[in-house]
């Protein structure tokens, strides 16, 4: 299983990543994972195809994660709203709960508008704790929209590592957690590794280092790996 944000950069595959995804489907099968609502599973699929990077099935996003842990009818959104509509519920300024996804429009006006559903008892439901995003370029992700939120309302985490987010793996793909490897850059998805039974890596620059450093033992991956070619040499 893995993150495509490692394997993916800027719109191109990252240097070696075509060559080692089909070594690794040479020998099982790739599945790509993210709680990520920047792409629906279809377009996440036709990216990574564009890249030369072929997996197996269909890749779980975070619009499916917003899907399968969003039991409402009508929510107000943040995010693409064309893909948002895909999670299954209505977007409006006058929903009952308030969803989270990335969203580089986010402003003053929308927080304000979420902040008077969350007031009048609405619920804050957030598809990723994701810092940044790389496929175009190292900015922030939706973390900081989360933690604006998070004065009115105690978020609900429905990406990784929560429980929607691994029961929705399971539910996806099958694999034998013994026999499986999870490959990202993030703590919340080698926790999630870790907490479904399979190995895990983790590429970590120097700011995943220092948080490596004061994890808890459940975030910890099995290999910290420096590039995806150390990987490779490492197990394959």
């Amino acid at each position: 299983m893995v993150d495509p944000e490692v394997v993916v950069r800027d719109g191109e595959g990252v240097i070696g990543a075509p060559d080692l995804m089909q070594e690794f489907r040479e020998n099982g099968r790739v599945h790509i994972i993210t709680d990520d609502t920047r792409f629906a599973s279809d377009d996440l699929l036709k990216r990574l195809e564009s890249s030369g990077i072929a997996v197996d099935g269909e890749p779980l996003t975070g619009i499916d994660l917003l899907r399968s842990g969003y039991q409402g009818e009508e929510a107000y959104m943040f995010g693409k709203s064309a893909l948002l509509r895909r999670a299954g519920a209505r977007s409006s300024k006058n929903g009952d709960d308030v969803l989270v996804g990335y969203d580089p429009g986010f402003s003053y006006d929308k927080l304000q508008a979420a902040e008077e559903i969350l007031r009048s008892g609405g619920s804050l439901y957030v598809a990723s704790r994701r810092r940044f995003t790389r496929i175009t370029g190292r900015k922030p992700h939706q973390s900081p929209i989360n933690e604006a939120l998070s004065e009115f309302a105690d978020p609900e985490l429905l990406g990784f590592p929560s429980e929607n987010a691994m029961d929705a793996v399971r539910d996806r793909f099958s694999f034998v957690p013994e026999a499986t490897l999870l490959i990202s850059d993030r703590l919340d998805l080698a926790e999630a590794g870790n907490r479904m039974g399979v190995d895990t890596a983790v590429l970590a620059d120097e700011s995943i280092q220092e948080r490596l450093r004061m994890a808890e033992a459940i975030r910890r991956p099995d290999y910290v790996l420096s590039s995806l070619h150390s990987l490779g040499r490492k197990l394959l």
